[in-house]
Order: C-alpha cells, then sequence, then structure tokens
C-alpha cells in the first residue's frame, strides 16, 4: 500500500463522527447541528452518524437518514455520512429512496457505510435476519447499489405476481459512495476490497499491527478482482478531544470518559455475544467492570485516540497514514459538556495542521566540515566471537518485556542474538505471511521496528544507556 507524502497536501481526510448520548441534555441536538456548521465552514471533509436502537448510548440516532435530512439543510460542503446503516433490520429499497432524498436535499453530498448488525436485541426489529445477518446485508447492499445506479429490481408485489421497481428522487450521485463496517473482522476488509467499496473501522478493540493486517487483506481483496491495490479509503474512527494542556485535557476526558464506557458496558457484552464470545458481566463485580474501564482508558490515551495536545498525538495520525488509512472520522460527543467539545475543535484544527505540515529539514551549513572515511566496519565473525552473550528469540523477547517492550506475533523476527555492553547483531527472519508485502515498502515497517529492537538490546544488561552502543 502507498504511504501518502506530507509534502503533498493534507495526508488524510478529516471528519466528525456521533455515537453517545444525549438525553442529560436539554436540546439534544444543538451539539450535532454546531459541530456540523463549524466543520463546514473550517473545511472537514465529513460527518457520520450512527444507526443505534433502544439505549441512551446512541440513543439520539435511530433513523441516520432523517438527521441527515435535517443536516442537509444546515450545511453546504460538509460530506453527509450514514455511518453505518443496520441493513439486516430494513427493506434495502427504503434505505435507498431514504438516501436518494438527502443526495438531492444535500445537492450530491451523501455517503453510508453499511453494516450486519450485532446487538440481539436491535433485532426485535427484524428477529429472522438476526441468524444469517451477514449474508443478507450483502444482498441488501448490492440492491441498493444496483437502485441507486438506475437499474431495475423485481420483488413480490401484493398481488403475488413480481414487479420491476426503481427509485426516486433520482439520486444526484451517479453512484452511492459506499463503505462497509468491520469492527474487528478480516473477512470483512477482504469483502470490502472485492466488492470495490470503502471500509470504516476503529481502534477500540485493535492495536496498529492488527489494523495493518487487516488493511492488508483489503487491498488482497481488491486486487483479486483486478481494482487498483491502493485504490478505496480505509475509515478510522478515534475517540477524540483535544487541548493546549494534557493535563487538563485528561483532567477532563477521563471522567467523561468512564461515564461512556461504564454506560457501554452492556453493549460490549452483546457484541462478545455477537461473535460468539463468551461475557457475562453479572459475574464482574462493580470494582472489576470500573478496572476494567480505566485499563481501557489508559489504553486510548497512551496511543489508541486523539486524546491530549495536537502534538502528542501527531505520531498516531502519522502511522495510521502510513498503513495506508485515508479517513479519521473524530468521535468527539462522549464529552459530556457541548461547549467543551466545541472547543476542542479548534485544536483539532491545529492538529490537522501539524500532520498536513512537510516534515521540517534543517538548514545546510554554509561551509561544510571536512569529510573524513568512516572506520571499517568490523566483519560479522569478530562481532560474534566477541559477544558476551548469544540470546535465543524467544529469550530475547521476553527480556524485552520485561523492560516494557511489547511486540505482537507478526513483529517477533530475531530469531538469534549476538549482544554486548555496546553493540547487539541480530539475524531476523520475516515470517512468510509478510514477505508478499515486501514490495510495497522501501523497508519493511516489521523489518525497522525489530532493528531497533536489536538497538535496545545493547542495554538491556541495564548497566548502560539505550542506544549507547554499536548496531
Amino acid at each position: 500500500m502507498n504511504a501518502r507524502s506530507p509534502s503533498s497536501g493534507p495526508a488524510v481526510d478529516w471528519s466528525l463522527s456521533f455515537f453517545a448520548s444525549g438525553e442529560g441534555r436539554g436540546d439534544k441536538y444543538r451539539l450535532l447541528f454546531d459541530a456540523a456548521r463549524f466543520a463546514d465552514t473550517q473545511g472537514l471533509r465529513g460527518i457520520w452518524v450512527p444507526e443505534r436502537h433502544f439505549t441512551p448510548l446512541g440513543g439520539l440516532f435511530p433513523q441516520p437518514s432523517l438527521l441527515l435530512a435535517a443536516l442537509a439543510r444546515e450545511t453546504r460542503n460538509l460530506r453527509l455520512g450514514a455511518g453505518s446503516i443496520v441493513v439486516p433490520l430494513h427493506h434495502p429499497v427504503r434505505v435507498a429512496e431514504e438516501l436518494a432524498v438527502v443526495d438531492n436535499l444535500s445537492g450530491g453530498r451523501v455517503v453510508a457505510s453499511f453494516a450486519s448488525g450485532w446487538h440481539p436485541g436491535d433485532f426485535t426489529l427484524a428477529p429472522e435476519a438476526y441468524e444469517d445477518r451477514r449474508r443478507v446485508m450483502l444482498q441488501g447492499v448490492e440492491t441498493v447499489r444496483r437502485l441507486w445506479s438506475g437499474q431495475p429490481v423485481s420483488l413480490p408485489g401484493g398481488d403475488g405476481l413480481d414487479h420491476e421497481v426503481r427509485i426516486f428522487p433520482t439520486p444526484l450521485q451517479r453512484t452511492l459512495p459506499t463503505w462497509l463496517t468491520s469492527t474487528g473482522s478480516a473477512a470483512t476488509f477482504e469483502t470490502a476490497g472485492a466488492m470495490g467499496t470503502n471500509v470504516l473501522t476503529h481502534l477500540v478493540d485493535q492495536d496498529l499491527e492488527v489494523l495493518a493486517g487487516r488493511i492488508a487483506a483489503y487491498r488482497r481483496g481488491r486486487q483479486r478482482v483486478g481494482l487498483p491495490e491502493d485504490g478505496g479509503t480505509v475509515t478510522v474512527m478515534l475517540h477524540t478531544f483535544l487541548g493546549d494542556d494534557e493535563a487538563r485535557v485528561r483532567a477532563q476526558a477521563r471522567p467523561a470518559f468512564r461515564r461512556y464506557l461504564l454506560a457501554n458496558a452492556p453493549l460490549l457484552q452483546a457484541s462478545a455475544h455477537s461473535r460468539g464470545r463468551a461475557m457475562d458481566l453479572s459475574l464482574l463485580t462493580e470494582s472489576d467492570i470500573e478496572a476494567l474501564v480505566d485499563h481501557q482508558f489508559e489504553r486510548l490515551f497512551s496511543g489508541h485516540a486523539l486524546l491530549g495536545t495536537p502534538e502528542k498525538c501527531v505520531p498516531l495520525v502519522r502511522s495510521l497514514t502510513a498503513l495506508g488509512v485515508g479517513e479519521i472520522a473524530c468521535l468527539v460527543d462522549f464529552v459530556d459538556e457541548p461547549g467543551e467539545v466545541l472547543e476542542g475543535l479548534h485544536s483539532l484544527l491545529r492538529l490537522r495542521e501539524l500532520c498536513a505540515a512537510p516534515p521540517r529539514s534543517r538548514p545546510a551549513p554554509l561551509t561544510a566540515p571536512p569529510i573524513q572515511a568512516p572506520p571499517a566496519a568490523p566483519s560479522l565473525e569478530a562481532l560474534r566471537s566477541r559477544a558476551e552473550e548469544v540470546l535465543a528469540g524467544e529469550t530475547f523477547y521476553a527480556r524485552l518485556l520485561k523492560a516494557g517492550g511489547d511486540h505482537g506475533p507478526g513483529f517477533r523476527l530475531v530469531t538469534r542474538l549476538w549482544r554486548s555492553a555496546d553493540e547487539a547483531l541480530a539475524e531476523l527472519e520475516l515470517p512468510a505471511s509478510l514477505r508478499a508485502d515486501l514490495g510495497r515498502y522501501p523497508a519493511h515497517p516489521a523489518l525497522l521496528d525489530s532493528c531497533f529492537g536489536v538497538l535496545i538490546a545493547t542495554a538491556l544488561a541495564g548497566d548502560v544507556e539505550a542506544g549507547a552502543g554499536q548496531v
């Protein structure tokens, strides 16, 4: 996949996303409309609203197309995203019709991400579709796309006969920009690629290494059907709350995020059930659940969300764009106070500016110092012979984990290591699962990561500073 060059303009599109509850507010939709107007005037790419039923969390959004119709009259430039429409809960013809209305109201700005659904309680609207919901979703998406393109579909009528139907009003866009939503399935990523759709995901329960593998599956899906491998858009939803002072942001975000996650606990149990996993919250004490919530906040704050100062969050954005992410959907409404959310949007603009700027380069000196030839590099045999110890790869990673470095299985490339206090040498082996990606990078990220790990190896004995040795 192709990484985007910072010098070629903004490396990623920026959108806003909503999901939380507004039940405690007097004007439940004020934040949504105020944020949309701000995004529209400040050049953000779009806004995403979900479909949720029967719970306060997300309960403002039972019908995304209805809210998008209202937003269409409040904005002029913003792309309006239904993300996600749970297709098995609806007749696909109605989905296509409603989106066509929004497309006309907005001047051709509607997009949609489609999902199979996961909460068993939602399927009180269509209980017969739950067990086979993925197949129902894929068939529904194809029906929506066919109707949108102007083709008819044949459906049974009340007289028992088949009738050809088309949708009206005729959409302004010739094709509907389409995403598939995936919360944790590489198969859905690959299916999205093969269907020629974009994909919408998040970092709530996956890290960058896992996301990289799923994006690779998306590229494989596109390649398999003859589509450009580097085409399509991967959109990642990130919880977002930014400000100029990291300690102040943390103090504001942490209690709000804890309330948000505690309210989300029943949904987490339902999500686990939909994936065939057992999770019985009744077996956990209140302190157990709060400990899990605290752990999740710390995980997100440490680098899986846009929480903190704009400067702190630049590396995460750079990492995502390097993986091939084309859009970041900033979930902003988990913070209780609308005024704080809107204030934080100004810092989001600062983050956008930082990420769009080319890397700083040092000015060339007026007079260059004389160039001295570097000392001859020692031979590999010499390095091996003077090593103080030789470690197997498993031993090296166990020691690295104890020192605070955690590498996933796909990034454990060191098979053998020779080290001393000031130098280290390692044998690296790229797993077969990653070799197909070698041609996409000047140097594969897993190899670079392992080289840094070898550098750290010079300090594993604790008697010198990290990075002081020769690699």
